[in-house]
């Protein structure tokens, strides 16, 4: 596999070339049987470092809020261990975690914990995530003249992917039975042009956005595009997105 992706252009930066190929999903989010068949490209050593440290952070964070099959035993046998090596984080997180009261299904109040998270960082890895997953699904390079911004969907925002953007999205996959889902459709005038929408460890509930702070969301949605596309005042009055 290493020689298979090793000397062509790196999907992240699209300026250096691969070392080896990387996996766009880090295998370290899975337990060992969910691991089968992940999306795997090209990647420079400094891309593949960078990606490794934001994945390594989240991987230790958000399994406490995983509700797909796999939780309690991601979250049991996995996370441990990373923290362990990582005292800081571990300290951290001892220190901010508090409850909250959480609503479920049914109306139903329940105490929940609440752990703080980089909201910086967990934008930043689905960024990279969807330059891997448009070159993966269609070959398509994003360079320098192009944008990639991740962010957190509000309810207002997932409204406007069901409507206008995803409906019949072409790119539909479930790693790890539930581990990460994902959604994609590429333009049809422009292949950089592209839009995604996450779900991680089965819609991880995530609060505290600056921009919509009384808001819940459970996934991210990310759109790629031209630069100038994204200085188009009508796109960043709906998803609140610019250069």
């Amino acid at each position: 596999m290493t020689k298979k992706f090793k000397g062509k252009l790196c999907v992240y930066c699209a300026e250096r070339p691969s070392g080896s190929g990387d996996h766009v999903f880090a295998r370290e989010f899975f337990l060992p049987k969910d691991r089968d068949n992940l999306p795997k490209v090209p990647a420079c050593s400094e891309c593949n470092e960078a990606k490794s440290k934001l994945e390594h952070y989240l991987a230790s964070v958000l399994p406490f809020g995983g509700r797909h099959k796999s939780a309690k035993a991601n979250l049991e046998t996995r996370v441990p261990p990373r923290l362990k090596e990582n005292r800081k984080l571990c300290r951290q997180l001892a220190e901010e975690t508090v409850t909250v009261w959480s609503e479920e299904s049914g109306k139903l109040w329940v105490p929940t914990i609440a752990l703080p998270i980089d909201q910086a960082s967990l934008e930043s890895l689905f960024a990279l995530i969807a330059r891997g997953l448009i070159w993966y699904h269609w070959r398509t390079y994003l360079t320098q003249e192009h944008c990639v911004k991740a962010f957190l969907l509000t309810r207002t925002k997932e409204q406007l992917f069901d409507q206008y953007l995803l409906p019949r999205a072409p790119v539909k996959a479930d790693l790890g039975n539930g581990t990460f889902v994902y959604e994609g459709v590429q333009g049809e005038d422009c292949p950089q042009l592209s839009v995604w929408r996450f779900s991680a460890f089965g819609g991880v509930k995530l609060v505290g956005d600056p921009k919509a702070p009384n808001e819940i969301s459970s996934r991210i949605g990310v759109l790629t595009a031209p630069t100038h596309v994204f200085r188009n005042p009508e796109l960043k009055g709906l998803f609140g997105v610019g250069t």
